[in-house]
């Protein structure tokens, strides 16, 4: 059984970068219409997917999680598979397809409890100190996305790793 740490492939919605710039404005008879430049950069609208690459490459942050909270996922697993096989025996006609399901679905409840976990750690800020780098010079300046002005000195500093909040909603944990 193979642990699997990684996000949903979601879009950051940039409603209006600074990087794409009105280029010129065409007339015709039935109006106007604008012209807009590609982005500075091909990677100008970056996905969750991109970003968890990023901290990734820079940070090794899912496998920091996973170093600092080892026996934590082990309990989580032998939980859930624990009460799957109680489950199984209790029952006095067992198939192979309901082993199956069973044993699935106690691999979806450890899963969630994993998710769970990583959620936390970054909301707990347990990464502080734990990572070279951490706290983030960006959530230390209350760097936020989801406010109206995101680089405001007013800004109060935020957990690291948790800007606009889509990374850390978007992670998935699972099992092959």
């Amino acid at each position: 059984m193979k642990l699997i740490l990684g996000v949903i492939d979601v879009p950051y919605a940039n409603s209006a970068p600074e990087h794409v710039k009105r280029v010129r404005t065409i007339s015709s008879k039935k109006g106007r219409a604008t012209a807009i430049a590609a982005p500075a950069t091909p990677s100008a609208f970056k996905s969750t997917v991109d970003v968890a690459q990023i901290l990734e490459d820079k940070y090794h942050i899912m496998q920091t999680f996973f170093d600092m909270h080892k026996k934590d996922i082990v309990k989580a697993m032998e939980e859930s598979i624990g009460e799957a096989f109680e489950t199984l025996i209790s029952r006095s006609a067992i198939s192979n397809v309901s082993i199956d399901r069973n044993v699935s679905n106690s691999t979806n409840a450890a899963a969630s409890d994993i998710e769970r976990m990583f959620k936390n750690a970054i909301s707990m800020r347990e990464f502080d100190g734990r990572i070279k780098g951490a706290p983030t010079q960006a959530s230390l300046d209350g760097v936020n996305h989801r406010l109206k002005h995101p680089y405001s000195k007013k800004n109060p500093a935020r957990p690291s790793f948790r800007d606009t909040g889509l990374y850390q909603a978007s992670m998935k944990a699972w099992f092959e």
